[in-house]
């Protein structure tokens, strides 16, 4: 029974990583913005640069410009996947030059989701993950990197239980389920949540278009997926396990 276990729980992470759909990727490798095709913000100052200087992998990166006042422009894409039952992922790799210091600034990923496709109807809810100087609830801790369930929600949180800021290449991802919100920094759980309000992820927003206070970040290869639901890889992996263990006893 004990390998036979083993051979189901393998087939499951196998139907998992099979069944993930990639909604959207971009390691800025083109040079530019091209990949992306919604501008926020847009009567602000130019929030982002591809920057060759500070790069986690390949030759281009983009660069999170801390402007000294006003709303900066921040860059939207629209993702196509309509299950609601499924779980989305976002990850990126993000470069913080300061750490703890100076405060933090503003500097984050969202996912979104409205009540129509993409940027279109009412914003749902939003989820976001990065560097924030503030929190809804208790007290602000600038050694944490932060995230936010907007509406229905928790607001700002501190990522307490996550490793602290440093100067370097963070890995930051999250995932929303049906019911929770998971934020993780450098693969460890900094902190899960509800997930707020109902609403099928359906866009990306890079940046938070706010004054960061002259403090930049660095952002490279982000991946957004989709999973199906959890009952419907079970289904998937125990056939998939069932037929195997009927090949082995051929």
């Amino acid at each position: 029974m004990m390998r036979k276990g083993w051979i189901v729980a393998g087939v499951l992470c196998l139907a998992g990583a099979a069944n993930a759909v990639v909604l959207f990727e971009d390691g800025f490798e083109s040079g530019d913005f091209s990949k992306w095709d919604t501008t926020l913000n847009a009567s602000g100052p130019i929030g982002q640069q591809i920057v060759t200087d500070i790069v986690k992998s390949g030759t281009y990166a983009a660069k999170l410009i801390g402007v000294s006042s006003g709303s900066p422009t921040r860059l939207g894409k629209v993702l196509s996947y309509e299950d609601p039952n499924a779980t989305f992922r976002l990850s990126f790799w993000m470069y913080d030059d300061k750490g703890s210091s100076l405060g933090g600034g503003r500097h984050y990923l969202e996912l979104r989701a409205y009540s129509g496709d993409g940027f279109v109807g009412t914003l749902q809810n939003l989820w976001a993950i990065g560097k924030y100087n503030n929190v809804t609830s208790g007290s602000y801790n600038g050694r944490k990197y932060q995230a936010r369930v907007a509406l229905g929600g928790v607001g700002w949180i501190n990522l307490s239980d996550a490793p602290d800021r440093s100067v370097g290449w963070h890995l930051m991802e999250m995932e929303i389920t049906p019911s929770l919100a998971r934020f993780y920094v450098d693969g460890v759980l900094g902190a899960e949540v509800p997930r707020g309000a109902a609403g099928i992820v359906d866009s990306l927003v890079l940046d938070s278009g706010l004054s960061s206070s002259g403090i930049d970040l660095w952002v490279d290869d982000i991946q957004v997926t989709a999973v199906p639901e959890p009952a419907t890889l079970l289904a998937l992996g125990t056939g998939a396990g069932a037929l195997l263990l009927r090949r082995r006893r051929r």
